[in-house]
């Protein structure tokens, strides 16, 4: 490392962290759409738990090369960073990998540049290019959100006594549901254990319907994008604000572990007791045996891409550097597409003209750094 710094400068570091971030960012998702983890039902605040946990012991790692700091500037990033998690599993599960990180990618993107060049004042080269790039990542969102609804395949001719598929994780959409063919009967969230509550789809005509117009389960799976681009777009602004309290930037992964599993413990303990008390459903499983894996390495990918993300900032700027570590929209796109099988036809090209049109904003952004 010492030999290769010599001949590397901050800024080819910089692209070095943001290159492993985006690989690690766009994969993490992967394990919370195989059929195990359907299948089990899995509650997203139990998935979430199960990231922080290992983001958690992972995050002692860098006290090999680093003394122990801590800055209460963690539990403001895991403020952020917690809620905005639980909408990814919610909205990676609800309208697929390469949609959802396609549309919260882009957010943070552009809340983070806010930050980094309108509060921060990291010096930009020009305002209305700025401006434009913002614009350009818009455009490719809007594009990325609408291409599962265009081109749908001829439904086929209704038959009656349809199976039951899950009606929270895939809303009768075929493109997710034929990955998928044997999914038991369950229920809505919040509601997964009930054995009582009626099922909501009664008729043969609503389950075409699902299949042809957004459902609530749609538009809430759009919404849980938005929210945790918009959220989760300010998680590491609290490393700009800890400032001498971690000298050299990376002790503040430890302080984000910690606030973050304060915080995750908080919100697991309240929505227990608002399932238990308000709802009348029961604790939501842990599901360890399922669990115990893809656990394992969405939390592992997901500690490795804010590691990397961590130095992006360090070396680039909060206008620059975490922007750009968001280009991993893409290869969470490239594993919906051909590993889960969420688009087809025209539908990818649609997704990928507007891939490459939010990366151009984003490549945009990330020359008006001075």
């Amino acid at each position: 490392m010492e030999h290769l710094s010599f001949h590397l400068t901050n800024v080819t570091w910089g692209w070095l962290a943001v290159a492993g971030s985006a690989i690690c960012f766009g994969s993490f998702g992967v394990p919370i759409k195989t059929k195990a983890v359907l299948q089990a039902k899995v509650d997203p605040v139990i998935f979430q738990s199960y990231k922080t946990f290992w983001v958690l012991v992972t995050s002692f790692l860098v006290l090999t090369y680093n003394d122990f700091v801590f800055t209460p500037w963690g539990i403001v990033s895991g403020i952020s960073w917690v809620p905005a998690s639980v909408a990814t599993v919610i909205s990676i599960t609800l309208v697929g990998l390469g949609i959802a990180q396609g549309i919260f990618n882009s957010l943070i993107v552009a809340v983070s540049f806010s930050w980094g060049a309108f509060y921060f004042k990291e010096p930009l080269r020009s305002i209305p290019l700025s401006a434009l790039g913002i614009f350009i990542l818009i455009c490719g969102v809007f594009g990325m959100a609408i291409s599962r609804t265009l081109f749908k395949p001829n439904l086929p001719e209704p038959e009656p006594n349809l199976p039951e598929t899950n009606p929270f994780l895939a809303d009768q959409d075929p493109n997710l549901i034929e990955s998928y063919p044997n999914l038991p009967e369950t229920k809505p969230f919040f509601a997964d254990q009930d054995p009582n509550l009626p099922d909501p789809e009664t008729n043969l005509t609503d389950k075409i319907k699902s299949a042809t117009l957004p459902s609530y389960k749609t538009i809430f799976g759009y919404s849980a994008a938005i929210f945790n681009g918009l959220w989760g777009g300010s998680v590491m602004v609290p490393l700009k604000f800890a400032g001498n309290d971690t000298p050299t930037g990376i002790e503040y992964i430890v302080s984000f572990a910690i606030g973050s599993s304060i915080v995750n413990l908080t919100i697991l303990v309240i929505y227990s007791w608002i399932r238990v008390f308000v709802f009348g459903y029961s604790v939501p499983s842990l599901n360890l045996k399922v669990m115990a894996v893809p656990g394992f390495i969405a939390g592992t990918l997901w500690a490795l891409g804010n590691f990397f993300s961590i130095y992006a900032v360090l070396f680039l700027g909060e206008a620059v550097g975490y922007p750009s570590v968001q280009t991993g929209m893409i290869i969470g796109g490239l594993w919906g597409i051909f590993y889960y099988k969420e688009l087809k036809g025209w539908q990818i090209a649609i997704w990928m003209i507007s891939a490459a049109t939010a990366l151009g904003g984003i490549v945009l952004l990330s020359q008006m750094k001075k």
